[in-house]
């Protein structure tokens, strides 16, 4: 692949990649955006997901507490939305789905799915700031951290 222009490119690219791959690329766009969730489980989760040397059972227990967390972030979001807690779920939801492919045989793909639920954060985040949802600038970002990795 020359470049990735678009999101019809990025995802055909993620299509090609194995799920090892998928979730090292996955976990990359989660690192992005890791500044908008503090929960040291989320940090420990991503972390666990992008090496590929992890056992299973710990694969396991990080995506638990990434699940954990991702429940317990929604049932506070639910009333008055804080869009900086809103976003900190999505980050959640998303190290959730890097990690459920594995254990749970999830179709899709993991990676493209990980990399809408960041730009939802990101537009949650953007929100909170300047009441202007745009999640262009992370769909670029993620364009480049896929060209960066695969050297296109």
């Amino acid at each position: 692949m020359a470049s990735i222009q678009n999101d019809q490119d990025l995802k055909r690219l993620l299509d090609s990649l194995s799920p090892r791959e998928q979730r090292r690329l996955g976990g990359m766009f989660i690192q992005s955006a890791l500044d908008l969730c503090d929960d040291a489980r989320i940090r420990r989760a991503v972390l666990v997901a992008m090496d590929p040397e992890t056992s299973d059972d710990i694969l396991e227990d990080a995506f638990r507490s990434a699940k954990d967390y991702a429940v317990g972030t929604y049932t506070e979001c639910g009333r008055d939305t804080d869009w900086g807690r809103q976003a900190a779920h999505f980050i959640g939801v998303a190290t959730a789905c890097l990690l459920a492919a594995d254990q749970r045989g999830g179709e899709g793909n993991r990676a493209w799915r990980v990399a809408m639920q960041v730009r939802n954060a990101r537009n949650c985040a953007s929100i909170a700031q300047d009441g202007n949802g745009n999640g262009e600038d992370e769909a670029e970002k993620q364009r480049l951290i896929a060209a960066e990795l695969m050297g296109a």
